[in-house]
């Protein structure tokens, strides 16, 4: 596996994200990329995952891919005025997000929020106070991959190897 940042400083993942080897749910970074990546969003999110795994698969990525490398690509465009006139979706995507976001939430302290509005929100207070916070531990674990020699760190080495 290639040298990774996590594995070099004291930060915690999310503990449903990953289970370790042996299934255990973990927050341990090192003992998540030993174990497993589990799906958001229960069966549905699993589901999802597994239909574009498969798609992968037409972009010619194996269907397995071994040690988190060889991920293939594929991008689907629809051009949506051809099914329906833009203004029309434009207003169904927007009264759909807006139903989404007004969804009874588990937590009462945790909005539900449509996918990137987070982000969208960390991006723009970040913007606005003109600062990224970033673990000290964090910057030196990158300074030091970036101060080797490409060809002792396989992280900073592209995969050139001819696919099947």
């Amino acid at each position: 596996m290639p040298k990774c940042c996590w594995r070099s400083v004291s930060a915690r993942c999310c503990q449903r994200a990953s289970p370790t080897t042996a299934g255990q749910p973990t927050r341990d970074p090192a003992g998540a990329l030993d174990g497993a990546f589990a799906s958001w969003g229960g069966h549905k999110g699993s589901g999802l995952a597994i239909v574009v795994q498969i798609l992968g698969g037409l972009a010619g990525a194996p269907f397995m891919p071994p040690e988190l490398a060889r991920f293939g690509m594929i991008v689907l465009a629809i051009q949506p005025d051809l099914l329906t006139p833009p203004a029309e979706f434009a207003a169904g995507v927007a009264s759909f997000a807006q139903a989404v976001r007004a969804a009874r939430p588990l937590d009462p302290d945790v909005p539900v929020r449509m996918p990137f509005d987070r982000s969208r929100a960390e991006r723009q207070r970040r913007l606005a106070e003109d600062d990224i916070e970033v673990p000290d531990a964090v910057v030196s674990a990158l300074r030091g991959i970036a101060a080797e020699p490409a060809a002792q760190n396989p992280a900073r080495q592209p995969d050139c190897r001819p696919r099947p």
